[in-house]
């Protein structure tokens, strides 16, 4: 009998991972999921990360670079983006071998979703049948690429945040070895401060759990685990991360969230306060930053429709907590084209108003006019059917112009929710 071949990231290959994993609760390695011209697209993807940082020289984007174990500070890197941004087809291996030679390097990067959509949609596509199964994690998910050959991790031994559990998609070419401890074999062992950061890795070698990985692989680990991985081989690792921080993460970043989007930016300088302790009237060059209908609520019920927004944007991005950067690129209007939305997102839309429809794309909440038209419009789009122009266009309201049905394509274009197919 011949066995039946499970493709990866279908719905049977996560009911395996599930299982072998004791549902995200149990490390473990899944082996040949990618192809390799799929690895390889996903390195270039990578590349175009790199470029965009080195050509904006933007390194406070969560940008750390090692040169033979040296954190590389900001002038340096600066200059380093200078010498080195990626040539427009230059190979990962082609690039590192120009920046780097014979040198030990690790570049670590964070919040790597904002800087290439395609490649989060990829990626959103493979786990969509996973979180239809359990559920999007409350603070969303995350990417932090790890590139190099430098050896071990810089962190040394660590743990990662509470909640994180992390799927480690396996870019190549090269592959890398991860060494876990559990925390009663770990703290038993090694002393209270030396436990975090440790680089005293090779003394306790023999009491980890051994974890190869290639190209193509996945490897995944809850959080709680004390590990450090081991890169020898030049390679691309893009983790995922699954953020289910505690109940006061959530409750801050949602404080977070509403004071951004309710209090005035002053740069006004505060001046002496010589009125009586006694005296609150003051408290006016406070209150007067806020927006007029943050006083004409309670605050756990403007706190709930903050969440209402924060959950609804997460839901909209496939769960990934930040949106792409809008697209430069525009439609041309003069040609004839198709649209279609780009799966696995929908728009998700409601209305608090008779003037206000509040758009959910890509995880940026848009408001538009409040009119039925745009949401016959996404019902179409969210069924997955692809549109003629002349389709987009006759269903949208007849009595606008031709200027506000290209606006509305126009905003839906350039936040990464719709592909366009020029005939």
């Amino acid at each position: 009998m011949i066995a039946e071949t499970v493709t990866a990231f279908n719905e049977r290959w996560w009911n395996n991972f599930l299982e072998s994993t004791n549902v995200l609760k149990k490390t473990n390695v899944f082996h040949n999921c990618m192809q390799k011209q799929e690895t390889a697209s996903m390195r270039e993807d990578v590349m175009k990360i790199i470029r965009l940082i080195a050509i904006n020289n933007i390194p406070e984007f969560g940008f750390r670079l090692y040169i033979e174990g040296k954190n590389i500070a900001s002038k340096e890197l600066s200059s380093f983006f200078e010498n080195f941004t990626p040539g427009n087809d230059e190979k990962f291996e082609e690039w590192s071998e120009r920046a780097f030679g014979d040198k030990k390097f690790g570049i670590i990067i964070n919040r790597g979703e904002k800087f290439n959509p395609t490649l989060v949609e990829k990626i959103a596509k493979k786990i969509t049948p996973l979180t239809e199964k359990v559920g999007i994690p409350r603070l969303g998910v995350t990417f932090t690429i790890f590139i190099g050959n430098y050896g071990w991790t810089p962190l040394g031994i660590h743990t990662d945040g509470l909640g994180e559990n992390v799927m480690h998609f396996h870019l190549g070419k090269g592959g890398k070895t991860m060494y876990t401890w559990d925390v009663e074999t770990y703290e038993k062992i090694v002393e209270p401060a030396n436990r975090f950061n440790n680089t005293k890795i090779e003394e306790i070698l023999d009491k980890a759990n051994v974890f190869d990985f290639e190209d193509g692989d996945i490897y995944f680990m809850p959080y709680g685990e004390y590990h450090v991985g081991k890169s020898d081989e030049l390679s691309i690792g893009l983790t995922l991360w699954f953020n289910n921080h505690t109940e006061s993460a959530l409750a801050k970043k949602l404080i977070d969230s509403l004071l951004f989007n309710n209090l005035e930016e002053s740069y006004e300088i505060l001046p002496m306060d010589t009125s009586p302790y006694y005296d609150f009237e003051n408290f006016e060059d406070v209150k007067k930053l806020f927006h007029n209908n943050f006083g004409d609520k309670n605050f756990l019920t403007l706190l709930e429709s903050t969440y209402r927004d924060y959950k609804m944007a997460l839901y909209s991005n496939a769960g990934f907590w930040e949106p792409p950067f809008p697209k430069a690129e525009k439609i041309d209007h003069n040609l004839n084209f198709k649209i279609k939305i780009k799966e696995p997102f929908k728009i998700i839309y409601y209305s608090d108003s008779d003037s206000l429809l509040n758009l959910f794309i890509r995880g940026k909440k848009i408001s538009l006019i409040n009119n039925s038209s745009i949401i016959d419009l996404i019902k179409k789009l969210n069924s997955g059917e692809q549109l003629q122009k002349e389709t987009v266009f006759n269903t949208l309201d007849i009595s606008w112009n031709l200027d506000i049905k290209k606006y509305v394509l126009d905003i839906f274009f350039e936040n990464h929710i719709i592909i366009v197919d020029y005939a």
